[in-house]
C-alpha cells in the first residue's frame, strides 16, 4: 500500500490518497496521478483504494536507487533540450534522484515542507 500527498501548483488544498502505483502502457492508461519516465517506457498511474488509518503503511523500498552526479545530471539535460525538436517535445520535467537518509513517519512533514518552499509548483510524494 502506498501513500500519495499532492497539492496542485498555487493552491492550499493538499491531498492524501491511499492506493498502489502499477505500471500501465499506453493503451491501457486513463486518468489520475501518473508518472512516467522521459520515453514513456515505463508508465505508473496510482490506484486509489479505500483503507482504514490503521491500516496504512508507507512503501519501503530496500534498493539503492540510480543517482547520477551533477555534472553528468546536465550533460544529460542538455542531450534533452537538443531532442525537443527532433522529438516534437513541447513540455518536460527533468529531475535526478538525490539519495538522502529520511525517516518515513517524517514525510508528512517533508510533504508540507515542500509545499511551503514551492508555492507556485507541483508539490507530491
Amino acid at each position: 500500500m502506498d501513500t500519495l500527498f499532492y497539492r496542485f501548483p498555487a493552491q492550499t488544498e493538499k491531498f492524501k490518497k491511499q492506493g498502489r502505483f502499477e505500471i500501465v502502457n499506453q493503451q491501457t492508461v486513463g486518468n489520475g496521478f501518473i508518472v512516467s519516465d522521459f520515453l514513456h517506457q515505463r508508465i505508473f498511474q496510482f490506484i486509489e483504494v479505500t483503507v482504514s488509518e490503521e491500516a496504512v503503511v508507507w512503501h519501503q523500498d530496500t534498493s539503492i536507487p540510480f543517482v547520477i552526479s551533477p555534472r553528468d545530471y546536465q550533460i544529460e539535460a542538455q542531450g534533452m533540450l537538443h531532442a525537443f525538436d527532433a522529438m516534437g517535445v513541447e513540455k518536460a520535467v527533468y529531475s535526478r534522484v538525490k539519495l538522502h537518509p529520511f525517516e518515513t513517519k517524517k514525510a508528512p512533514v517533508l510533504f508540507d515542507e515542500l509545499c511551503r518552499r514551492y508555492p507556485n509548483a507541483f508539490c507530491y510524494l
